[in-house]
């Protein structure tokens, strides 16, 4: 008699067992249910999408001379008119040319036919004359020209000097872009060297 009233209770306790699971069971069944309808309703709810708008960067410079005498180029700098940090370098045309734009055969001298200094920060390297550090955008260089002026007693009748500066720039991320197109060094602080 003993045995099958302990029995029953065993029955009795595993029933309420099974009950409480099931209760329990359903009760984490439903809010999964209402967590899992709640997100896809507030997913449809907020149907609008990210915009990511991706756009070029531009990659341009300009020349501009402080002052012009009619005979005498100052301070002559490079401005970045690009939207992104870039290398800027230079090339530095010397000619004599007429008032209806005849250039003359000969070429000018430095130092004998005509005088010019240069700004720090510039080196001479093929041709070109390179800003040493990268230029931000709307920023500009140093001097790369502080004086330039024509020798008078050189000069050939009816012909004047003419200094132009031809301006180019590129971007100065990756790397490796100045340094391929460019064949330039970039040092560690990311200026150039010779």
């Amino acid at each position: 008699m003993y045995q099958g009233k302990h029995l029953n209770k065993n029955k009795r306790r595993r029933r309420r067992n099974r009950q409480k699971a099931t209760v329990l069971l359903t009760s984490l069944i439903l809010m999964l249910t209402l967590l899992i309808g709640g997100t896809v309703a507030f997913l449809i709810a907020t149907d609008e999408s990210a915009k990511n708008e991706f756009r070029d960067s531009t990659v341009s410079c300009q020349v501009h001379e402080e002052s012009f005498n009619g005979t005498t180029k100052s301070g002559v700098t490079i401005k970045n008119t690009g939207d992104t940090t870039a290398y800027i370098r230079a090339a530095i045309v010397v000619t004599w040319k007429d008032a209806d734009g005849n250039i003359y055969a000969g070429k000018p001298v430095a130092g004998t036919d005509y005088t010019i200094s240069y700004g720090a920060n510039w080196f001479l390297d093929d041709g070109f004359y390179y800003y040493k550090n990268p230029v931000t955008a709307g920023s500009s260089t140093t001097n790369l020209i502080e004086t330039c002026a024509p020798v008078d007693t050189n000069t050939p009748a009816g012909y004047g000097l003419n200094v132009e500066i031809l301006g180019s720039a590129i971007q100065s991320v990756p790397v490796n872009a100045v340094v391929e197109r460019w064949g330039v060094t970039v040092n560690n602080d990311g200026t150039l060297s010779e």
